[in-house]
């Protein structure tokens, strides 16, 4: 019993010391901890900041192109609807530079559509492909990615529009990925038709359930192989 006590005091004596000895270094090393939790916590308090304020502005910017939407391409648009799209555009651009995550992608998409309304085909693509770019790691992503698609073959860009589908098609969980897959093989038919077939196969193996898609694609193997 009293070994246990002269070991026990022993143990409490060395850490005692040791806390003395340490103590200004202990306390500097609590400092930063501190330092580094406040600047986590605050890095995250700006970002959600942020990332509300950025969703208010794209709200608001949304609310006004749909008030002129439908006007933009009728004939009896006025042409100060037509200006107030474009400002509209270029502002939905600027927020889509500086917002992060969601709102940044959908600004970008934002633009892409007012730009497609108003039939500029390749700033619509340029518009989509940013979008898709700021959103990889979200839904936009891969759907601003075959929308991109849309409009550079709109443009007559083919080279462009199959980059475009095949980003949205290798997406994990984009549910257009076998029309995306679909419209590779379309788009390669003028020009390769051993790359097509291979690429309309995709379809049945890569989506087995997606029977539409796969029926379409074996109707145009067996097109292209009479051919």
């Amino acid at each position: 019993m009293a070994v246990d006590n002269i070991e026990k005091k022993s143990a409490s004596d060395a850490v005692s010391g040791f806390l003395r000895e340490h103590r200004k270094l202990i306390i500097t090393i609590g400092i930063v901890i501190l330092a580094a939790v406040v600047v986590v916590v605050g890095g995250i308090m700006f970002f959600n900041f942020m990332e509300e304020r950025n969703i208010a502005k794209l709200e608001d910017l949304n609310s006004q192109y749909e008030e002129i939407r439908t006007t933009i391409n009728s004939e009896d648009a006025e042409e100060n609807t037509s200006e107030e799209a474009t400002k509209l555009l270029a502002e939905f651009e600027a927020l889509g530079k500086s917002a992060q995550g969601y709102a940044g992608s959908k600004a970008y998409a934002q633009a892409a559509s007012i730009a497609a309304d108003q039939k500029n085909w390749a700033e619509a693509e340029r518009l989509y492909d940013l979008s898709s770019q700021k959103g990889r790691r979200i839904y936009l992503g891969p759907l601003s990615a075959f929308n991109a698609g849309m409009m550079a073959e709109e443009a007559g860009d083919t080279e462009k529009a199959l980059a475009h589908f095949k980003t949205a098609a290798a997406a994990a969980d984009f549910p257009a990925c076998a029309m995306a897959q679909f419209n590779v093989g379309r788009l390669l038919e003028a020009t390769d038709k051993d790359a097509a077939t291979a690429a309309y196969q995709e379809i049945r193996d890569k989506w087995p359930n997606e029977t539409s898609w796969i029926n379409l694609a074996e109707s145009r193997i067996i097109a292209l192989s009479i051919k």
